[in-house]
């Protein structure tokens, strides 16, 4: 039996590291894409909230840059996607407890910890100049 890898096998192991990097690519894509179409939809007047686009959009991305970093064997893949769906989720709602609790329904509950650092941080980057105004006022409604 001769161990050596045939030119065809090698190929083959190439195109798949291939494929894997433009899905990874094309998820994290993806995920901005939506995250810009959701605000134009609900900016357009569309129904429909932030949350659950913003989840999806926030593993999307997570999946990708923790596999485009750690690599398909890391175990790091579900901690990635936590972490960035709590920054993106807590840069929205601002909440950063109530962030954390929402993501209990997606995650092990041993990352609270890190969802909860990760949805503070998020929760403080995002914020408005002083001397720019909310674009919908709800209170004279």
């Amino acid at each position: 039996m001769n161990n050596t890898k045939s030119p065809k096998n090698v190929s083959l192991k190439n195109q798949l590291e291939l494929w894997l990097f433009c899905a990874l690519i094309g998820a994290v894509a993806g995920a901005l894409v939506w995250i810009l179409l959701t605000n134009l939809c609900i900016q357009f007047g569309l129904k429909g909230g932030h949350f659950f686009p913003v989840i999806f959009a926030g593993v999307c991305m997570g999946y990708g840059m923790a596999m485009l970093t750690c690599g398909p064997d890391g175990g790091h893949v579900v901690f990635g996607a936590a972490i960035v769906t709590a920054s993106l989720l807590g840069g929205i709602m601002k909440k950063p407890l109530a962030v954390t609790m929402l993501l209990f329904l997606c995650f092990p509950v041993k990352m609270f910890i890190w969802i909860f650092i990760a949805a503070a941080v998020g929760s403080k980057l995002i914020t408005l100049k002083p001397e720019q105004e909310p674009s919908a006022n709800y209170s004279k409604q």
